[in-house]
């Protein structure tokens, strides 16, 4: 009888502890329901951000080198690394000064290089066709070696060996025109350290005649040629570190440059850049200074000039140009102080206030230039930065906004501590796409970029 009885017993304990474990669970779903569930009934769902991200391709060359036989030229042909960021462009707006931060690319530049060894070290490339043949050529001056090296290019992205004309002085900055009106472009070499100026007239065989020295005064800080007498011919103008006035030398017979006139400017001149400011049809000059002043020699249409204050910039504008940089008629000033980044001073017209726009770029700049890089009918700014050994474009947009894309440079012939001296862009194959030229040291790089 007691085997009957402990079945029986131990069957119902089975099934309270399941009748047990089965109530938990539907209280604990129903526990979790009601505090899933709003006061009003309904499921709650936490509030939900949509995010857009605007993605541009930034491209990274790496190339490998083979090596052609003439004219020492190295042709790398291009493999491409493609990484993709996002675009952060940041705008702060303050009454006649805006600061712009643009940190990303608008397009991928596939590059191929082309190297061109130089026997001196040189300074910055002058790009220009001396020949008439309509190729681009090459000159460059030899500080150490007082001399300049000139590149025929040949055709199709090939350059002839240098030619080496010697100089009198140490050529400091080059300056190439057609100075004398015959049809042929002559070069103009400074020489800041000995105050003198070096003339080589050219020659229909695309050559140069020898050195003509002009005498000018002491710590001169920039030389330009460009007309702005009533004669119609080229005049040289010059300003000073250490001199309050710009003297402008002008031709006599056949006499280069072998009489000047001067004009007050003021103290302490950096750059001077020709241009319309005042919308006459008279060419004035736009003089910086390094207080930060920005004034101007209005031209008075009768061989005399009266200088005017314009602005006061943010900085001292060392490096400095000139150029219609939105497209409204008007010349606009671009300069730096070779910190990191740049101002663009708007004109708003000749006797409105002119609008001071900063555009940070993070990277410390040396030089910089303004070029239609992309053929958009805008011009862009290549600049070159001081710490590493990068250029950068910054793509106009329009609007006055900027896009930036650096390009990671590889000079074939020098080490890594080789800083960049200047950048300029030209078409040198007559293909319709701008090269980007690069100078450093004892080598010039060609750069053919496909900029979309």
């Amino acid at each position: 009888m007691r085997k009957r009885v402990v079945i029986p017993i131990a069957v119902a304990a089975v099934v309270i502890i399941a009748v047990t474990v089965t109530l938990s669970v539907v209280l604990t779903r129903k526990k979790d329901n009601s505090e899933s569930t709003s006061p009003s009934g309904m499921l709650s769902t936490p509030e939900s951000t949509t995010t857009t991200t605007k993605r541009i391709s930034a491209a990274t060359v790496r190339t490998t080198t083979t090596t052609t036989t003439l004219a020492r030229i190295t042709t790398t042909p291009a493999r491409t690394t493609t990484t993709t960021t996002p675009a952060r462009i940041t705008t702060t707006t303050t009454p006649d000064r805006t600061t712009t931060t643009s940190t990303d690319a608008v397009a991928t530049d596939t590059a191929t290089t082309t190297s061109i060894s130089i026997t001196e070290i040189g300074t910055a490339p002058v790009v220009t066709d001396i020949n008439g043949d309509n190729y681009d050529d090459i000159i460059v001056s030899n500080v150490i070696g007082n001399s300049i090296a000139v590149f025929m290019n040949m055709g199709g992205g090939v350059f002839s060996n240098e030619t080496v004309y010697s100089t009198t002085v140490a050529p400091g900055s080059l300056i190439v025109d057609d100075i004398n009106n015959d049809q042929y472009l002559d070069i103009i070499i400074v020489d800041s350290f000995n105050n003198e100026v070096e003339l080589h007239l050219g020659e229909a065989d695309g050559g140069f005649s020898s050195g003509q020295i002009v005498s000018i005064r002491s710590r001169p800080n920039d030389v330009i040629v460009a007309t702005v007498l009533n004669s119609n011919n080229k005049e040289m103008i010059v300003i000073y570190d250490n001199h309050n006035v710009t003297d402008i030398y002008y031709s006599s017979g056949m006499s280069t440059f072998s009489n000047y006139t001067t004009f007050l400017t003021g103290d302490d001149t950096l750059r001077i850049q020709a241009v319309d400011i005042t919308n006459d049809a008279k060419v004035d000059l736009v003089i910086t200074h390094t207080t930060g002043t920005i004034g101007v020699l209005v031209n008075n249409g009768d061989d005399t000039f009266t200088y005017e204050t314009l602005f006061k910039a943010s900085i001292t504008p060392r490096d400095f140009q000139v150029a219609d940089m939105n497209n409204d008629g008007q010349p606009d000033m671009i300069y730096t102080d070779y910190s990191d980044g740049y101002y663009i001073l708007y004109n708003r017209g000749y006797g409105s206030r002119p609008q001071e726009l900063w555009y940070s770029v993070n990277a410390k700049i040396n030089s910089f230039n303004v070029t239609d890089m992309n053929n958009d009918n805008r011009l862009d700014i290549i600049l070159v930065h001081s710490d590493d050994r990068t250029v950068g474009i910054e793509y106009n947009q329009g609007n006055e906004r900027f896009v930036y894309q650096p390009i990671q440079l590889q000079l074939l012939s020098l080490n890594d501590s080789t800083p960049i001296a200047r950048a300029t862009a030209v078409d040198i194959d007559n293909d319709r796409n701008k090269e980007l030229i690069v100078m450093s040291d004892k080598e010039i790089i060609i750069y053919s970029l496909k900029c979309q």
